[in-house]
């Protein structure tokens, strides 16, 4: 049944942890771009509180990729261990009654690694945060790269 609520979980949830991370990323992409352009070439007169106010939203972005991608890995975690604890379970007290059905849960767990993903493109964990954050920064360099300065006529 845990294998089951956590695929169903995955299931009903996929599409909003495939948009959640993907709109994150595009948001952070253009709000860094734009404070690039701002800060550092100087291209337009931007308050300090609009700076502090696009630097806190990259910052609550990155955060919510940050903490998707823990709670996600945290509960398949959390549901992979449970046949190793029923092997110690199953170890510690001897029943006859429970050794089948334990050995057959735990058994089958052991193979079948629960993971969630988003719409099948890629499994939501911390190692995708790590994909997100060379993602932004990739996408940053081209378009830094490609910025070509105003011409003046």
């Amino acid at each position: 049944k845990l294998y089951g609520i956590i695929n169903s979980f995955s299931d009903l949830y996929s599409v909003a942890l495939l948009v959640v991370p993907l709109q994150s990323v595009c948001h952070i992409i253009v709000d860094l771009h734009y404070l690039y352009k701002t800060v550092f070439l100087q291209l337009s007169a931007m308050s300090t509180g609009y700076t502090i106010l696009h630097s806190f939203r990259i910052v609550t972005l990155f955060l919510q990729i940050v903490v998707l991608g823990y709670i996600c890995e945290e509960a398949c975690n959390s549901a992979n261990i449970m046949p190793v604890l029923l092997h110690q379970y199953r170890n510690d007290y001897f029943d006859m009654k429970m050794e089948s059905h334990i050995q057959m849960y735990s058994l089958q767990h052991l193979h079948q690694k629960v993971a969630i993903s988003a719409l099948g493109f890629f499994y939501i964990d911390i190692s995708s945060v790590y994909t997100h954050i060379g993602a932004v920064i990739t996408y940053l360099m081209i378009l830094i790269q490609f910025d070509k300065p105003p011409v003046e006529v």
